[in-house]
């Protein structure tokens, strides 16, 4: 028996939540500008955009794409239940300017969206193609620039964390992940290629792993430009 389809193509759902939480991110300026609001919150704008628009587009993408790209079973509806009360959770927090806890909340999204991949890899019957290994180095933007923001907040001060954290989440995160799944999407939205096929085998291909080195070299100097600009005297 086949799984239905909203497990097959999560991204239904749930781009439609992103496309949902960008419109709010961006009515928030029309709201203080007719004076609904005290003051303009940049932080909900951006958590709004970030995690909220760009957060549910990469995991309505991802649910889809890796069970496809992988050969291996679709989303369970455990794993798409947590996954919408996870963003619930993180938008609601950020409506209410907790952004601590909505934080937590897509810190946990992020350590699911890990858990959901690497649930899979192992049945895999395909891989994906080399330039995908940005979007671990996407993730990865995404844990540590979160640590450093939940820990600035939890330990108000820290100024250079909290500004460094921001940087890894809102542009490193962001860059891997346009870097990694436009170079998938760009050629077929233009006609070059067509589905969505992994590389049928298990094991890595000739030419598979000196790409993938490339583009996990890539996003490793993203990743150190951050640090080099943060504790560079």
């Amino acid at each position: 028996m086949s799984a239905p389809r909203i497990l097959r193509e999560p991204f239904r759902v749930f781009f439609a939540l992103g496309l949902l939480a960008g419109l709010s991110g961006v009515a928030i300026w029309h709201i203080y500008h007719v004076g609904a609001l005290a003051q303009f919150s940049g932080v909900m704008h951006a958590r709004f955009q970030i995690q909220g628009f760009l957060g549910a587009f990469v995991v309505g993408f991802l649910m889809t794409a890796i069970p496809r790209l992988l050969g291996v079973k679709p989303c369970a509806w455990w794993e798409f239940v947590a996954f919408l009360l996870l963003f619930g959770i993180n938008l609601t927090c950020q409506l209410k300017q907790n952004p601590l806890f909505g934080d937590l909340a897509f810190f946990a999204i992020i350590i699911l969206l890990v858990v959901f991949a690497a649930r899979r890899f192992p049945a895999r019957e395909s891989l994906p193609p080399p330039f995908f290994m940005l979007l671990p180095m996407g993730i990865l933007h995404a844990l540590v620039g979160l640590g450093l923001i939940i820990w600035s907040e939890a330990r108000p001060g820290a100024l250079i964390v909290l500004s460094t954290g921001q940087a890894m989440l809102n542009q490193g995160f962001v860059l891997c992940l346009i870097l990694g799944i436009g170079s998938f999407l760009g050629p077929r939205f233009l006609g070059f290629v067509d589905g969505m096929p992994g590389i049928e085998s298990r094991t890595p291909p000739p030419g598979w792993w000196p790409s993938a080195l490339l583009f996990l070299a890539v996003g490793a100097l993203i990743f150190a430009s951050f640090l080099i600009e943060a504790f560079w005297p």
